[in-house]
């Protein structure tokens, strides 16, 4: 039977340590092993950040499994490929870059853009761990009538913290057809942005659309990758969001 996995990509920048810290206790919080991910242009160069993250993890969680694998080729599409049977797959939003980069905004957002489970995407100024009296909980931004599957997780979410669930509506992709729609969906994102300010997680639907050079990810979820003040949840929609255009009113 395959153990239970969290996934991090990590490199030599400090959104890697936040992202490692993160998903340690993520994995420790599911029992799931932690597998830790580090993109190379060759094997041989993968030691001294591989081996100094699994050692950050087994002092702070002493009891929690956790392997180190080094990867070579594209840091995103290995992180796809690693996350695609995991329970989570974490990234940080932002790497030093270079050719051992690992966590550049493009790395991520390519990931998020391409895998097919849950994805956690660590921003925001607070250290892993730490809670401000001002926080609130989990946030949802999502269409309560097509993003069921975003709700849901959000719902467990909140209750694994212990903390309350917030909703903020941001409509349909149809909302975008016209040129009011597309003035509405503006807001729409921007109160969103405001409420990451107070939040401890942010749970959003990947909704995906073909692209010339692949798949991308909805306006929401590309705002809040972008520009979300705490951790980003994207969770994976059954349909995608072109067909709901088609058959909205």
């Amino acid at each position: 039977m395959t153990p239970r996995r969290v996934v991090v990509g990590v490199d030599d920048s400090v959104a890697s340590v936040r992202a490692l810290d993160m998903a340690a206790r993520e994995a420790e919080h599911c029992g799931a092993l932690l597998e830790i991910v580090h993109a190379v242009p060759a094997l041989d160069r993968a030691g001294p950040i591989l081996e100094s993250a699994v050692s950050r993890v087994m002092e702070r969680h002493p009891e929690l499994p956790v392997t180190g694998t080094p990867v070579v080729g594209d840091p995103a599409r290995a992180l796809v490929r690693r996350g695609r049977n995991a329970v989570l797959t974490v990234v940080g939003h932002r790497g030093l870059g270079g050719a051992a980069g690992l966590l550049l905004g493009s790395v991520s957002l390519r990931v998020a853009a391409g895998t097919r489970g849950p994805l956690l995407v660590v921003r925001g100024s607070r250290l892993p761990g730490e809670r401000r009296p001002e926080r609130r909980g989990v946030l949802l931004g999502a269409d309560e009538a097509t993003d069921a599957e975003a709700a849901v997780y959000a719902f467990r979410e909140a209750e694994r913290r212990g903390t309350a669930l917030r909703i903020r509506q941001t409509g349909p992709p149809a909302l975008a057809r016209s040129r009011a729609g597309r003035r509405r969906a503006h807001d729409r994102r921007r109160g969103l942005l405001w409420d990451t300010g107070r939040a401890d997680v942010v749970v959003v639907p990947a909704h995906r659309r073909p692209g010339p050079f692949g798949p991308r990810l909805s306006p929401v979820a590309q705002a809040l990758l972008r520009r979300s003040h705490c951790p980003v949840i994207l969770v994976p929609v059954t349909a995608p969001a072109h067909r709901s255009i088609g058959t909205a009113a």
